[in-house]
């Protein structure tokens, strides 16, 4: 979906606008490819974490992946700071 939807937002930008949005390549290609590569190793983990645990052990687990980037967010880069929207 993100393959054929980027695309898409990118040239309807260029259209509505008529300049490209800029990419920012140089301040994003690292930090980008670095949480990529982390996030790659976390699934492959995962993965070979189930026949050890069980799937029912294991998959509860893979999905407190949303809670814990959440709070990281809220938390430690303060992505939120309203109250009400955090406990929403």
């Amino acid at each position: 979906g993100t393959m054929l939807l980027s695309p898409l937002v990118f040239y309807a930008h260029k259209f509505q606008t008529g300049a490209l949005p800029p990419l920012h390549v140089k301040q994003a290609l690292g930090t980008g490819l670095a949480s990529g590569f982390i996030w790659n190793i976390g699934n492959l983990l995962s993965i070979l974490a189930i026949p050890s645990l069980g799937y029912g052990v294991a998959y509860p687990i893979m999905q407190c992946a949303i809670l814990v980037s959440g709070m990281w967010g809220i938390y430690a880069f303060q992505e939120i700071t309203d109250r009400t929207t955090i406990l929403v």
